[in-house]
């Protein structure tokens, strides 16, 4: 390295760089949006009429529509619609348990020293 008065330092002659290659991977790249309070209500309330005590989906649907609840769109609840927000957060939670919050190792590789010449 040289010193020129008027620019400052000028790099010259054989200068090492540390040079490598990273390998890094994650699932978590895009926003978690949580389930509202009310989309988490409607999925215990749910749960509980389809578990303990032991509903059909076409009974849920016309109880939850007779209590004046309507769907996350606004719309009334058939027995399909009662379904899926069953089995979609179950695919959610598993989803993001067994993929999003999946820990992959960092990798440092091909570590070596070059020297750059500039003159």
């Amino acid at each position: 390295m040289s010193f020129n008065g008027k620019d400052g330092y000028v790099l010259s002659g054989s200068i090492p760089h540390l040079c490598f290659t990273t390998i890094i991977q994650s699932n978590d790249l895009v926003y978690l949006q949580e389930y509202s309070v009310r989309q988490n209500i409607i999925y215990i309330l749910i749960q509980y009429l389809y578990q303990k005590r032991e509903m059909g989906y076409r009974k849920i649907s016309t109880f939850l529509n007779r209590s004046g609840i309507k769907s996350e769109r606004g719309k009334k609840f058939t027995n399909s619609s009662v379904h899926s927000v069953l089995k979609r957060k179950k695919e959610r939670d598993t989803r993001i348990r067994d993929v999003r919050k999946r820990k992959y190792e960092f990798i440092l590789k091909d570590m070596r020293i070059i020297y750059i010449n500039y003159s």
